[in-house]
């Protein structure tokens, strides 16, 4: 028989569109299993190609990915809606990925930033976001992957 203070910790967590009643003592009731929730990524990327390649493979590892091709689209996304990380391009056609990782700095502190460029190089990115990653193009699929990873806490 439970004790009053665990009928105390019942929470609710949504499941398949319905909300479920969890107890950490009994699990989901109904036998059902639970759902682990994606760690989120926005992807700033004006190539199509490029930008398809990275969310298919962080789609495999299990990562939710929302791309956007300009920096238009991505500054009108729903500021409520924060990822757990950002992956930038610098290079964009109607903007600059370290003028909006600067902008990310000071909004999202806690979210980490992986930048990525053909033309820049790890110390161009430090001295304009230093609290950025970096990841040269072209790069690694590996090493695109080891870095969110490590970002997320994952490994």
């Amino acid at each position: 028989m439970r004790n009053i203070s665990t009928l105390h910790t019942l929470k609710k967590i949504k499941y398949a569109n319905k909300i479920k009643t969890f107890r950490p003592d009994y699990g989901l009731f109904n036998n059902t299993q639970m759902i682990i929730m994606a760690k989120r990524i926005f992807l700033l990327e004006d190539d199509e190609g490029i930008r398809q390649v990275i969310e298919l493979i962080l789609n495999l590892e299990n990562y939710e990915v929302t791309s956007f091709e300009n920096v238009e689209k991505f500054m009108a996304a729903n500021p409520d809606d924060v990822p757990d990380l950002f992956i930038l391009d610098v290079m964009l056609p109607d903007g600059n990925g370290i003028e909006v990782c600067k902008e990310l700095s000071t909004l999202q502190k806690d979210v980490p930033v992986v930048m990525m460029s053909a033309h820049f190089t790890s110390a161009d990115i430090a001295l304009s976001c230093s609290e950025a990653s970096f990841i040269p193009k072209p790069f690694d699929l590996n090493t695109l992957i080891n870095t969110v990873k490590r970002l997320m806490k994952d490994e």
